[in-house]
């Protein structure tokens, strides 16, 4: 993990709600907007992924404007676990992988 660009600016780009305090993303069951009308009356659109506590924190932390460098100190500052650093940009990469943000180039 020395290799990271901590200047990129994660963005979240699926949906979400907060539910019993822990976020729930709302991930696009089809990509393909073909298949939407094949299937007009499909009812459940979204997968719906519920994430545990530190995970939902992160989460809330992303605000689409700060870099992984402050998005860090703020997740350091409101969480106390020795491997929260390490934990978060694992975190940060499964959403990248998973397509549930992106990263954009900060300055």
């Amino acid at each position: 993990m020395n290799n990271i660009n901590l200047n990129l600016i994660p963005i979240r780009i699926v949906n979400f709600e907060i539910k019993d305090e822990r976020v729930v993303l709302f991930v696009p069951k089809f990509q393909s907007k073909i298949l939407l009308k094949v299937f007009p009356g499909l009812k459940n659109l979204f997968f719906k992924v519920k994430l545990d506590p530190l995970a939902s924190k992160v989460w809330q932390l992303i605000d689409d404007k700060s870099n992984l460098s402050l998005l860090l100190e703020n997740v350091k500052n409101s969480i106390a676990d020795n491997n929260i650093e390490e934990r978060t940009l694992k975190f940060i990469f499964q959403l990248y992988h998973h397509k549930f943000i992106i990263l954009k180039e900060g300055l």
